[in-house]
Protein backbone atom coordinates (compact mmCIF):
# COMPACT_ATOMS: atom_id res chain seq x y z
CA UNK A 1 0.00 0.00 0.00
CA UNK A 2 1.46 3.27 -1.02
CA UNK A 3 1.65 6.31 1.19
CA UNK A 4 -1.04 8.00 -0.89
CA UNK A 5 -3.42 5.07 -0.43
CA UNK A 6 -2.74 5.05 3.29
CA UNK A 7 -3.35 8.79 3.46
CA UNK A 8 -6.61 8.43 1.53
CA UNK A 9 -7.76 5.61 3.85
CA UNK A 10 -7.10 7.77 6.91
CA UNK A 11 -9.02 10.69 5.40
CA UNK A 12 -11.99 8.46 4.59
CA UNK A 13 -11.95 7.06 8.13
CA UNK A 14 -11.82 10.56 9.59
CA UNK A 15 -14.65 11.70 7.34
CA UNK A 16 -16.66 8.63 8.32
CA UNK A 17 -16.14 9.35 12.01
CA UNK A 18 -17.10 12.97 11.47
CA UNK A 19 -20.27 11.84 9.64
CA UNK A 20 -21.18 9.43 12.41
CA UNK A 21 -20.54 12.10 15.04
CA UNK A 22 -22.63 14.62 13.03
CA UNK A 23 -25.44 12.08 12.74
CA UNK A 24 -25.54 11.50 16.48
CA UNK A 25 -25.38 15.28 17.08
CA UNK A 26 -28.28 15.88 14.71
CA UNK A 27 -30.27 13.07 16.31
CA UNK A 28 -29.66 14.45 19.80
CA UNK A 29 -30.61 17.95 18.69
CA UNK A 30 -33.76 16.65 17.01
CA UNK A 31 -34.77 14.80 20.17
CA UNK A 32 -34.10 17.93 22.21
CA UNK A 33 -36.26 20.03 19.85
CA UNK A 34 -38.99 17.40 19.94
CA UNK A 35 -38.91 17.41 23.74
CA UNK A 36 -38.99 21.20 23.76
CA UNK A 37 -41.96 21.22 21.35
CA UNK A 38 -43.70 18.56 23.43
CA UNK A 39 -43.15 20.57 26.59
CA UNK A 40 -44.56 23.63 24.83
CA UNK A 41 -47.64 21.68 23.76
CA UNK A 42 -48.11 20.36 27.30
CA UNK A 43 -47.69 23.87 28.67
CA UNK A 44 -50.18 25.28 26.15
CA UNK A 45 -52.63 22.46 26.90
CA UNK A 46 -52.28 23.05 30.63
CA UNK A 47 -52.78 26.80 30.19
CA UNK A 48 -55.81 26.14 27.97
CA UNK A 49 -57.31 23.86 30.59
CA UNK A 50 -56.62 26.41 33.31
CA UNK A 51 -58.22 29.07 31.11
CA UNK A 52 -61.26 26.88 30.61
CA UNK A 53 -61.53 26.28 34.36
CA UNK A 54 -61.11 30.01 35.03
CA UNK A 55 -63.69 30.83 32.35
CA UNK A 56 -66.19 28.37 33.81
CA UNK A 57 -65.56 29.75 37.28
CA UNK A 58 -66.06 33.30 35.98
CA UNK A 59 -69.23 32.25 34.16
CA UNK A 60 -70.45 30.67 37.40
CA UNK A 61 -69.71 33.87 39.33
CA UNK A 62 -71.43 35.94 36.63
CA UNK A 63 -74.50 33.69 36.70
CA UNK A 64 -74.61 33.95 40.50
CA UNK A 65 -74.30 37.75 40.36
CA UNK A 66 -77.05 37.90 37.75
CA UNK A 67 -79.27 35.70 39.96
CA UNK A 68 -78.56 37.93 42.95
CA UNK A 69 -79.40 41.01 40.88
CA UNK A 70 -82.67 39.43 39.72
CA UNK A 71 -83.49 38.43 43.31
CA UNK A 72 -82.82 41.97 44.51
CA UNK A 73 -84.92 43.38 41.68
CA UNK A 74 -87.75 40.99 42.54
CA UNK A 75 -87.52 41.96 46.22
CA UNK A 76 -87.56 45.64 45.28
CA UNK A 77 -90.77 45.32 43.25
CA UNK A 78 -92.57 42.44 45.01
CA UNK A 79 -94.06 42.01 48.45
CA UNK A 80 -92.19 39.45 50.54
CA UNK A 81 -95.23 37.95 52.27
CA UNK A 82 -97.63 37.55 49.33
CA UNK A 83 -95.31 37.65 46.33
CA UNK A 84 -97.51 40.37 44.79
CA UNK A 85 -96.03 43.39 43.01
CA UNK A 86 -95.65 46.55 45.09
CA UNK A 87 -97.11 50.00 44.56
CA UNK A 88 -94.33 51.08 42.19
CA UNK A 89 -95.26 48.34 39.73
CA UNK A 90 -98.90 49.46 39.83
CA UNK A 91 -98.02 53.10 39.19
CA UNK A 92 -95.83 52.10 36.25
CA UNK A 93 -98.66 50.03 34.76
CA UNK A 94 -101.15 52.89 35.17
CA UNK A 95 -98.67 55.27 33.54
CA UNK A 96 -98.28 52.88 30.60
CA UNK A 97 -102.05 52.87 30.07
CA UNK A 98 -102.35 56.65 30.33
CA UNK A 99 -99.52 57.11 27.81
CA UNK A 100 -101.20 54.83 25.27
CA UNK A 101 -102.75 56.59 22.30
CA UNK A 102 -106.44 57.37 22.96
CA UNK A 103 -107.57 55.39 19.93
CA UNK A 104 -105.82 52.26 21.18
CA UNK A 105 -106.18 52.76 24.92
CA UNK A 106 -108.24 50.01 26.63
CA UNK A 107 -110.88 50.99 29.17
CA UNK A 108 -109.23 50.41 32.52
CA UNK A 109 -110.37 50.56 36.14
CA UNK A 110 -108.37 50.91 39.32
CA UNK A 111 -109.78 49.14 42.39
CA UNK A 112 -108.47 49.93 45.87
CA UNK A 113 -109.14 47.29 48.54
CA UNK A 114 -108.72 47.78 52.28
CA UNK A 115 -109.41 45.03 54.79
CA UNK A 116 -111.59 45.76 57.82
CA UNK A 117 -111.50 44.35 61.35
CA UNK A 118 -107.78 43.74 61.40
CA UNK A 119 -107.08 45.42 64.72
CA UNK A 120 -109.15 42.86 66.69
CA UNK A 121 -107.26 40.07 64.93
CA UNK A 122 -103.91 41.62 65.85
CA UNK A 123 -105.06 42.29 69.40
CA UNK A 124 -106.58 38.88 70.11
CA UNK A 125 -104.60 36.47 67.89
CA UNK A 126 -101.33 38.28 67.25
CA UNK A 127 -99.52 39.48 64.17
CA UNK A 128 -98.89 35.97 62.84
CA UNK A 129 -102.64 35.46 62.52
CA UNK A 130 -102.93 38.82 60.76
CA UNK A 131 -100.12 37.82 58.37
CA UNK A 132 -101.95 34.55 57.69
CA UNK A 133 -105.12 36.47 56.81
CA UNK A 134 -103.15 38.86 54.57
CA UNK A 135 -101.69 35.99 52.55
CA UNK A 136 -105.12 34.40 52.11
CA UNK A 137 -106.66 37.75 51.17
CA UNK A 138 -104.10 37.98 48.38
CA UNK A 139 -105.05 34.47 47.24
CA UNK A 140 -108.78 35.32 47.24
CA UNK A 141 -108.24 38.48 45.22
CA UNK A 142 -105.96 36.77 42.68
CA UNK A 143 -108.39 33.88 42.24
CA UNK A 144 -111.30 36.28 41.66
CA UNK A 145 -109.76 38.40 38.91
CA UNK A 146 -108.68 37.40 35.40
CA UNK A 147 -105.02 36.52 34.68
CA UNK A 148 -104.55 39.79 32.77
CA UNK A 149 -105.48 41.86 35.84
CA UNK A 150 -102.60 43.28 37.88
CA UNK A 151 -102.96 42.63 41.62
CA UNK A 152 -100.66 44.56 43.99
CA UNK A 153 -100.17 44.94 47.71
CA UNK A 154 -99.46 48.37 49.14
CA UNK A 155 -98.69 47.15 52.65
CA UNK A 156 -100.69 46.06 55.66
CA UNK A 157 -104.16 45.03 54.53
CA UNK A 158 -104.22 47.34 51.50
CA UNK A 159 -104.38 45.91 47.98
CA UNK A 160 -105.12 47.19 44.48
CA UNK A 161 -106.32 45.69 41.21
CA UNK A 162 -105.77 47.25 37.78
CA UNK A 163 -108.63 45.82 35.69
CA UNK A 164 -107.84 45.98 31.97
CA UNK A 165 -110.49 46.17 29.25
CA UNK A 166 -113.09 47.00 31.90
CA UNK A 167 -115.61 49.84 32.05
CA UNK A 168 -116.35 51.47 35.38
CA UNK A 169 -119.52 49.36 35.74
CA UNK A 170 -117.53 46.21 35.01
CA UNK A 171 -114.95 47.37 37.53
CA UNK A 172 -117.69 47.84 40.13
CA UNK A 173 -119.04 44.35 39.45
CA UNK A 174 -115.55 42.88 39.82
CA UNK A 175 -115.04 44.80 43.07
CA UNK A 176 -118.35 43.48 44.38
CA UNK A 177 -117.31 39.90 43.59
CA UNK A 178 -114.06 40.44 45.49
CA UNK A 179 -115.93 41.96 48.44
CA UNK A 180 -118.41 39.09 48.58
CA UNK A 181 -115.73 36.41 48.41
CA UNK A 182 -113.75 38.04 51.22
CA UNK A 183 -116.85 38.42 53.39
CA UNK A 184 -117.90 34.80 52.78
CA UNK A 185 -114.49 33.29 53.53
CA UNK A 186 -113.72 31.61 56.85
CA UNK A 187 -110.11 32.24 57.88
CA UNK A 188 -109.20 29.33 60.14
CA UNK A 189 -106.37 30.11 62.53
CA UNK A 190 -105.41 27.47 65.10
CA UNK A 191 -108.93 26.08 65.10
CA UNK A 192 -110.52 29.52 65.43
CA UNK A 193 -112.67 31.03 62.66
CA UNK A 194 -111.78 34.62 61.81
CA UNK A 195 -114.07 36.80 59.71
CA UNK A 196 -112.86 39.75 57.65
CA UNK A 197 -114.67 42.26 55.46
CA UNK A 198 -113.28 44.80 53.02
CA UNK A 199 -114.02 48.29 51.75
CA UNK A 200 -113.31 49.06 48.10
CA UNK A 201 -113.02 52.11 45.87
CA UNK A 202 -113.28 51.98 42.07
CA UNK A 203 -112.08 54.64 39.63
CA UNK A 204 -111.89 54.38 35.85
CA UNK A 205 -108.85 55.92 34.12
CA UNK A 206 -109.69 59.15 32.31
CA UNK A 207 -108.09 60.92 29.35
CA UNK A 208 -105.52 63.48 30.41
CA UNK A 209 -105.45 62.22 33.99
CA UNK A 210 -102.23 61.64 35.91
CA UNK A 211 -101.26 58.56 37.86
CA UNK A 212 -101.64 60.52 41.10
CA UNK A 213 -105.03 61.77 39.97
CA UNK A 214 -106.59 58.36 39.35
CA UNK A 215 -105.03 56.96 42.54
CA UNK A 216 -106.42 59.87 44.53
CA UNK A 217 -109.93 59.25 43.18
CA UNK A 218 -109.80 55.54 43.96
CA UNK A 219 -108.47 56.36 47.43
CA UNK A 220 -111.25 58.90 48.03
CA UNK A 221 -113.93 56.41 46.98
CA UNK A 222 -112.33 53.82 49.26
CA UNK A 223 -112.50 56.12 52.27
CA UNK A 224 -116.06 57.11 51.41
CA UNK A 225 -116.87 53.40 51.60
CA UNK A 226 -114.95 53.01 54.85
CA UNK A 227 -116.86 55.94 56.32
CA UNK A 228 -120.18 54.29 55.48
CA UNK A 229 -118.81 51.00 56.76
CA UNK A 230 -118.06 52.51 60.14
CA UNK A 231 -121.65 53.78 60.27
CA UNK A 232 -122.85 50.23 59.69
CA UNK A 233 -124.45 51.03 56.33
CA UNK A 234 -124.65 48.80 53.28
CA UNK A 235 -123.87 51.13 50.37
CA UNK A 236 -124.78 50.51 46.74
CA UNK A 237 -122.01 51.39 44.26
CA UNK A 238 -124.02 54.12 42.54
CA UNK A 239 -124.54 55.95 45.81
CA UNK A 240 -120.86 56.63 46.21
CA UNK A 241 -119.88 56.92 42.54
CA UNK A 242 -117.52 54.00 42.58
CA UNK A 243 -117.12 53.05 46.23
CA UNK A 244 -118.19 49.82 47.85
CA UNK A 245 -118.46 48.67 51.44
CA UNK A 246 -119.14 45.38 53.14
CA UNK A 247 -122.83 44.52 53.30
CA UNK A 248 -122.76 43.75 56.99
CA UNK A 249 -121.02 47.05 57.68
CA UNK A 250 -119.49 47.34 61.11
CA UNK A 251 -121.89 44.93 62.74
Amino acid sequence: MTNFELYLLVVIAILLLIGIAFFFWLNARHKKELKKAGDAVLTATSMHRKSEVALKAEQGRTAELEKQALDLQHQAYHDEDTGLPKKGRLHAAIDDVLRTDKARRPQTCLIYIDGDRFKPINDTCGHLAADYVIVHLATIIKSTVRPLELVCRFGGDEFAVLAMNATEQEGLKLAERIRQRIAAHDFIWKGKTLKVTASLGVASLRNGESVDGVCARADRFLYDAKGEHRKGNAVAPSNLHGSLTAVDGGK
